[in-house]
């Protein structure tokens, strides 16, 4: 809903990841992904369209998301994307698309076939900035980029958990002069290139993380180079950390700043006293906690040892204490630390050390202390001599500072330079390049040209100073102006900002909540206008001036047309989204008159009504494009008819339900014809021509019987003649035929092959595992039929293609082996009966070279194949035609092998081979475990081999618990199973045996399945405590679901999903076992009332009752309310539905669901007026503000009522609107003769 409302405005999307069953996100990204700027989610894996290319993508961050990256990544051309961060990637060989990527975040490949594209890493993306790589594995140090890295590099990321890996090794080949930021986190503490990682730094910091035996160097250089790393060091004095820097000194020869812990001071002193130019220590100290034994309070002790050595250090000036206490919540530091420090202070020769400042102690605690006075200086004069120390610095700096702005080149740089930077850069950026010093924000300021884009966007601080300050800049210029969001600003207030300079607009991309009085102002500059929320653009006869301007281009959603309009004469492009919401239709026979120069003209969203009153005709003889797009079964006929005058380039109808259009008039002269079908009947279909002079005709249908379509096509077949090339769905084949077979002119066919995904089996929420994997097939079969038969028509044939496509949802999934084994099997049987001429051409893309290799036993094999056919060409290719995507060859497990020894590969080689697939994995895990108890989590692949049924015909005396989805075909249902408690998804229909699980009662106590029939008696059922299970979807299971409660009389928990009205009557009549406790029943039929079960089925037991149904009427709604003591309304206006939640006592819980058609709640306050006698007692009622006055007459007929909850919520999301608290307070007026109404009622509670 919300990404329907954005029109093509750019869009961040951001939230945590759901479930995608129906496949919702994956459609809502292909449709959008073209304006999507900002992806930060975790969507469902393979729901990123990533082929489809996504002009305005800047970043990619899904911290879960593993991404296979094609060749044709994001359409395959370069665009904007900066950002990518994802958990794991694999990368192709080629792909335009990464080399705009400046940040690159990834874990590290966790296999030798991913890590192996890694190697090509620098070359697919030559913009770097940072690259950071979590998780690395010294195993392939080797397949990861050599350098030198780009150039652009500043930032450099490495982390790894390998006792044996040195990072550095990867700095010093990929060091850049620009690299600034480095951090290496590793096990091993031998770091071959410390030096050249700590060389030039003039500050050192040593921290130890005493927990994780980590200790951690930092160094800040010029420029504000930072290098960081991180090792191993299990000495808790550093004595390893201390060597490791002496032995590389001549690096630290300019530090002249150390921070460390003041523990290691002792340690660390042979390595301060070889820096020459140290003038600062900052020692940090945290003092022993401690807990008493027979208290949980916490108290800490300070030693203040180590000062001693201070004096050790001549060239030293100042020492910094850094006091911290871990426990400042339970034992801050205190007056006696601080006197404390002073006492050990002063008891040292001050005379031999260099000055001391402390810091962290509360002021509270320093105010009361006493100083001591020093032989050297008096401690009062402390202060004074800081000022002036501190004076005379920031003097200094700021010598220095100016004298280096001076001598900048980017000082020196030119403004007309800058200036022409700044453009480059979006809004967002030229805003704060003009913040970062005086020249370059002389230069922002002193040409407008870089003021005249404006964007103002969403989480953009301040907009109105922004877009005013903006605006004022301008000089003059023509504007572009682009807002996304106004919110919080108020309507009126943009208007006044906007209103100054209205003359200057050129584009103005803005969707207002209501029509402006902007609209009716002058705007002489302004060409481009898209406004596409509905009620944004109401045109006015004055619009934008009521005289002639230069508006060339309009996009907005409905508005009726004012009968002149001077303003709209010059437009060549108009678009309306929304026909059918046009308040006055017929306003637009006068559209050809008001816009007599149109050059494309796109009407969507028409209907019966609002057709009827398009113009006549003739349309504007400037008209090249038109495109029609209708909702229901309206006709687009007419209106193309009237306005074809031979002028149209590009025609696109799209009429699902309507009319067929004239396809002799539609395909006349056509040279090129394409058919496509999609959908799980091939109902959508889409045809389209080529005519000569780059003429393009489209028409998308929507046909539940090809046939029919085939046969309206074949009737316009005296203008097909001329046709030379046919593209068309393999599963069209059969119907089209006779189309094909009186193209005279035929010389090529391209078949298209789409993989077509398996269902998905359904996952409970008990099911911990994640998702199986998406399991993909060819349908072979039109392709087999069809080819025998070109011998009818193949006279004037030259080349057939079959291109074997992969789908555009799941770009990962190419076409394997065994689907080539499968076509070549096929074509061995079909292509034996063709006899052609000479000539004939048959070629295959689309399989990668690896498929081609192990489907294919020898270069000879289709040399045999089409042994009896030599005068067909065939070939299997990796080429791409248009529409065809390249797939990448894959690493196999030999070039693993071959690195072994002979010796090694005789033992592994069954090993490795074998263990695969999950399957054999589980076969191996299952022969390790014994007889002892198993339980199988995950997901399970197809089992073409039948080896998880053997698994389980072999192992289920001993599996304790399957949660994992299962087939039903390979469920041994007969086998004893004595362990066996859970059964979490049993797909699809299981017919239950009388010796189900070996005919006897064991532990079986959850089980799930889809849908089943059950015999007359089952043992095994009777331990059954939780019950899963689908409505029956034949009679003859229903008519079994009678015996369901004698089955199972132990049952606690039972959940019936997706239940039909039509069987009702076969459910079990009652009573239900009376330990039942939670009772859930589902149904989607509108009118199914599922209260009689309920009352049927009620026992003094039940508890937790959810009753979720479409029903509009329930008679015995106060039967299922009586008792309730609380009650809560909910109502979801967007369903259209209502559901009550009784409370009772003992902890009893009752919910049902109902319709509310009408969406006012007045049909959901009608039902509980009918069912009061059941709400007698109730003393507490919580209903939402929106419905608030439809339940007050019902609520003052409720004796008992005590208190009263209103829950308050904004319903509308709108980012633009006027009022200032967007809150229904005004429907709390109801509640003003409150105790008049109520005269019981104590407490109103109001819930924001």
């Amino acid at each position: 809903m919300a990404l329907s409302r954005t029109g093509n405005h750019p869009v961040e999307l951001r939230g945590p990841s759901h479930p995608d069953p129906e496949g919702i996100i994956q459609a809502c990204l292909l449709e959008h992904m073209h304006h999507l700027r900002h992806i930060e989610w975790d969507p469902p894996m393979n729901s990123i369209p990533v082929t489809i290319p996504a002009p305005l993508l800047e970043a990619l961050v899904s911290f879960n998301y593993e991404l296979d990256i094609p060749s044709d990544f994001l359409g395959g051309v370069p665009q904007r994307l900066q950002t990518l961060d994802v958990r794991r990637a694999r990368f192709p060989t080629t792909c335009p698309a990464p080399s705009t990527l400046t940040s690159l975040k990834l874990d590290a490949p966790q296999d030798r076939d991913a890590a192996s594209t890694f190697t090509g890493l620098f070359a697919l993306c030559p913009n770097l900035q940072s690259l950071r790589l979590s998780g690395l594995d010294v195993v392939f140090a080797a397949l990861l980029p050599q350098g030198p890295a780009p150039p652009s590099l500043t930032t450099l990321e490495l982390s790894s958990l390998d006792s044996d890996y040195d990072l550095s090794e990867h700095y010093f080949d990929w060091r850049t002069d620009n690299l600034v930021q480095v951090s290496l986190e590793q096990q091993s503490a031998a770091v071959a290139h410390l030096g050249r990682l700590l060389e030039g730094a003039h500050h050192l910091c040593i921290l130890r993380d005493t927990y994780l035996e980590m200790a951690e160097l930092t160094v800040r250089g010029p420029a504000g180079r930072t290098h960081t790393i991180k090792f191993e060091d299990e000495d808790e004095d550093v004595a390893r950390t201390a060597n490791m820097l002496l032995a590389v000194q001549s690096s630290l020869q300019r530090v002249t700043a150390v921070d460390l812990p003041i523990t290691s001071l002792g340690t660390l002193l042979p390595v301060l006293a070889v820096l020459p130019k140290l003038r600062s220590l900052t020692l940090s100290v945290e003092p022993n906690i401690s807990t008493a034994d027979d208290s949980e309070v916490e108290t800490h002790n300070f030693t203040w040892d180590g000062f001693d050595v201070l004096s050790r250090l001549p060239t030293l000036e100042e020492v910094s204490l850094d006091v911290f206490c871990p426990g400042e919540g339970d034992c801050p530091l205190s007056f006696e630390d601080a006197r404390d420090l002073l006492v050990r202070i002063a008891s040292l020769d001050v005379r031999t050390l260099p000055a001391i400042s402390i810091k962290g102690f509360p002021e509270d605690v320093v105010s009361d202390l006493m100083l001591p006075e020093f032989d050297g200086v008096h401690a009062a004069q402390i202060d004074q001599m800081s000022d002036a120390i501190m004076g005379t610095a920031i003097a200094s700096i700021r010598e220095l500072l100016h004298a280096a702005n001076e001598n900048s080149i980017t000082n020196r740089v030119p403004a007309e330079v800058l200036t022409a930077c700044f453009l480059l850069l979006p809004f967002s950026g030229r805003l704060r390049v003009s913040h970062v010093c005086r020249s370059w924000r002389a230069a922002a300021l002193c040409r407008p040209d870089v003021w005249t884009n404006i964007s103002i966007s969403y989480g953009m601080g301040n907009k109105a100073e922004v877009l005013r300050m903006a605006l004022s800049r301008t000089g003059g210029r023509p504007v572009d102006l682009k807002i996304e969001s106004i919110y919080p600003l108020p309507f009126a207030a943009l208007e006044d900002i906007l209103e100054p300079y209205w003359s200057q607009i050129r584009f103005l991309g803005w969707s207002p909540s209501r029509p402006s009085i902007l609209w009716r102002l002058p705007a002489p500059h302004l060409k481009y206008l898209h406004c596409y929320n509905r009620d944004g653009l109401q045109i006015p006869p004055d619009f934008l001036g009521g005289r002639r301007g230069t508006l060339r281009v309009l996009y907005f959603g409905s508005s009726s047309l004012p009968p002149v309009c001077p303003a709209l004469s010059t437009l060549v492009n108009l678009h309306i989204r929304d026909m059918k919401d046009t308040k006055d239709p017929a306003s637009y026979r006068m559209l050809f008159v008001l816009c007599p120069q149109l050059e494309s003209l796109s009407l969507c969203g028409l209907d019966d009504h609002v057709s009827r009153f398009l113009p006549e005709g003739p349309a504007p003889a400037s008209l090249r494009e038109l495109t029609l797009e209708s909702v229901g079964s309206c006709d687009l006929r007419r209106p193309y008819a009237a306005w074809e005058s031979g002028t149209l380039r590009l025609v696109a109808l799209h009429m699902r339900y309507g009319p067929r259009p004239d396809f002799a008039r539609f395909f006349r002269d056509a040279q090129v014809l394409s058919i496509s079908c999609a959908g799980s009947n091939n109902e959508l279909c889409l045809l389209t021509s080529e005519h000569p002079g780059e003429v393009f005709h489209s028409v998308r249908l929507c046909e539940n019987y090809l046939p029919r379509l085939a046969g309206a096509v074949y009737a316009a077949k005296d203008v097909l003649r001329g046709v030379h090339t046919v593209r068309i769905s393999a599963t069209a084949l059969d119907a089209f035929l006779p189309v094909l077979a009186v193209l005279d002119g035929l010389k090529s066919i391209t078949i298209q092959v789409v993989a077509r995904q398996r269902p998905r089996p359904f996952q409970t929420e008990e099911d911990s595992g994640p998702l199986p994997p998406s399991e993909y097939t060819f349908d072979w079969e039109p392709l087999f039929t069809f080819l025998p038969r070109l011998e009818h028509f193949v006279l004037c044939l030259e080349t057939v293609t079959v291109q074997v496509l992969r789908p555009w949802y799941d770009p990962a999934h190419p076409a394997k082996a065994d689907d080539l084994r499968g076509l070549l099997a096929g074509l061995n049987t079909h292509l034996t009966l063709l006899n052609v001429g000479d000539g004939l051409r048959v070629e295959f893309q689309g399989f990668s070279e690896d498929a081609v290799r192990l489907a294919v036993s020898s270069p000879l094999c289709l040399g045999r194949l089409f042994g009896a056919m030599s005068p067909i060409h065939s070939q299997c290719t990796n080429c791409v035609a248009t529409g065809v995507r390249e797939y990448a060859p894959s690493t196999h497990i030999t070039d693993i092998l071959n690195l072994l020894t002979d010796e090694t590969s005789s033992i592994l080689r069954d090993l490795v081979l074998d263990w695969s697939e999950s399957n054999n994995i589980l076969q191996m895990a299952l022969s390790r475990t014994g007889n002892h108890p198993v339980v199988i989590r995950g997901s399970l692949g197809p089992d073409p081999e039948g080896v998880v049924a053997q698994c389980l015909q072999e192992h289920l005396s001993h599996i304790k618990r399957i949660r994992c989805i299962i087939k039903s075909n390979i469920l041994p249902v007969s086998v004893a199973a004595p362990f066996l408690e859970t059964i979490s998804r049993v797909d699809y229909h299981l017919d239950l045996p009388v010796d189900f699980l070996g005919g006897k009662p064991a532990r079986l106590g959850t089980l799930h399945l889809f849908t089943a029939s059950f015999p007359a008696t089952c043992p095994a059922l009777s331990t059954v405590t939780n019950l899963t299970l689908d409505s029956p979807r034949e009679e003859d299971h229903a008519a079994t679901y009678a015996q369901l409660f004698d089955l199972c009389p132990n049952l606690r928990r039972l959940r019936l999903n997706d239940l039909q009205m039509g069987f009702a009557g076969l459910l079990p009549r009652g009573p239900a076992p009376s330990s039942l406790r939670t009772l859930e029943l589902v149904s989607l039929d509108d009118g199914y009332d599922l209260t009689p079960h309920f009352l049927a089925w009620r026992t003094d037991q039940l508890r937790d009752v959810s009753l979720d149904h479409e029903a509009e009427s329930l008679p015995q709604l106060e039967a299922f309310l009586d008792g309730a003591l609380a009650l809560d309304v909910c109502i979801e206006y967007d369903l259209y539905r209502a559901y009550f939640i009784a409370r009772g006592a003992a902890g009893r819980t009752y919910s049902v669901t109902v319709a509310d058609p009408a969406g006012d709640a007045v049909c959901a306050a009608e039902m509980v007026r009918g069912a009061k006698a059941g709400l007698r007692g109730v003393r507490t009622i919580q209903v939402p503000v929106s419905a608030l006055a439809a339940f007050v007459p019902v609520l003052a007929e409720l004796p008992a009522l005590k208190k009263l909850g209103v829950f308050i919520k904004v319903r509308s999301r709108a980012a633009e609107t006027d009022a200032t608290h967007p809150f229904p307070w005004s429907a709390l007026a109801v509640l003003q003769r409150a105790k008049e109404v109520f005269p019981g009622l104590e407490k109103i509670q109001l819930e924001v």
